[in-house]
């Protein structure tokens, strides 16, 4: 028979500080609706999302409502996770003293649970796209933690040759994401500069970014679709296609999906070289910094740094063990 163990008094701990939390968003999330109800009984010019007449959309609220409900089953769900904490507590106090830890027969659980009304709670399964779930942007919600709670997904950023933050397009970052061990130039899950592009197609375009998310955007009569996780549009021009960010800058990209340069405003900008093969070789900024890549056949064996006069090199050089990256030596 399966058993579990549990601290009673930790359980008890929980049940509060979950009761006292969920007391004071209650009325955080009425407030909320309320306010939201306010809004829709003013004169507005536009229907909610209908779009303008150039074309572009106003500020989405059609959504709003299933977030406000969505806030209120997280405040109801909460309440029957303390009841279910609650219930547990009890069963592992009643079977006696004797330590910290207890233990009780999980069927015994099920009965008590089930004489006071409280579901089980049987864990609800979720299945997640790549394309929604890469990137640095994911993350437990958690301070200092790279584990995605509801993917399972390990991030690890690393800043091997860093650059000022004006000019941040120069820094040479890598990013491992476990849940998508995808092949690339510095091993399995690994994503940079050099696994960075866009790629269009008559039906839309997919964006891989250099943190590794991935973004795939619809065509539509005026472009092509938007998406909350990018604070970006595509746009199609005589050279190529551009991503043209909220923030002001433009990555401009080639026909073969590579980029080619990136437009910092006031900051300059920074040029794109690949080879022949697609990959990455140098990116150059126009005053002077520069980085440029080694390969050996399809993985990254160094990247060096230098600016314009100055004769002196950083270099981060990479060691490989059946393709995947075991080590690295940066300065």
């Amino acid at each position: 028979m399966a058993t579990s163990s549990a601290d009673p008094d930790a359980l008890d701990d929980f049940v509060s500080t979950s009761r006292d939390l969920n007391a004071d968003l209650a009325p955080r999330v009425t407030a909320l609706e309320r306010a939201f109800e306010a809004f829709l009984a003013e004169p507005s010019d536009v229907g909610i999302g209908s779009p303008s007449q150039s074309g572009a959309s106003p500020p989405r609220l059609e959504h709003f409502g299933d977030t406000i409900e969505s806030a209120r089953a997280h405040r109801n769900d909460r309440d029957v996770e303390a009841d279910w904490t609650q219930v547990v507590s009890r069963a592992f106090r009643e079977a006696g003293s004797g330590g910290t830890l207890r233990f009780v027969d999980d069927a015994i659980l099920d009965e008590r649970l089930a004489a006071a009304g409280v579901p089980a709670g049987a864990p609800t399964l979720i299945s997640v796209e790549a394309p929604s779930a890469a990137g640095l942007t994911v993350d437990s919600g958690f301070k200092d933690d790279p584990v995605n709670c509801g993917t399972g997904s390990f991030i690890e950023p690393e800043v091997d040759l860093p650059a000022p933050a004006r000019l941040w397009a120069m820094t040479w970052m890598r990013n491992h994401n476990s849940r998508f061990p995808h092949p690339g130039p510095l091993g399995r899950g690994w994503s940079s500069w050099a696994t960075t592009r866009l790629d269009v197609t008559a039906d839309g375009a997919r964006f891989e970014g250099p943190d590794g998310q991935v973004v795939e955007l619809a065509r539509t009569d005026h472009g092509f679709s938007t998406d909350s996780n990018l604070a970006a549009e595509v746009v199609e021009t005589e050279a190529g296609t551009e991503l043209s960010w909220w923030r002001g800058e433009r990555w401009r990209f080639g026909p073969d999906g590579t980029p080619s340069e990136i437009v910092l405003g006031p900051a300059g900008s920074v040029l794109f070289h690949h080879d022949d093969h697609g990959r990455l070789r140098a990116m150059a900024h126009d005053a002077g910094r520069r980085l440029d890549v080694e390969w050996a056949g399809e993985r990254i064996t160094a990247v060096r740094a230098s600016h314009g006069g100055d004769s002196t090199c950083h270099t981060v050089a990479y060691e490989y063990i059946d393709g995947d990256l075991v080590a690295s030596h940066a300065p």
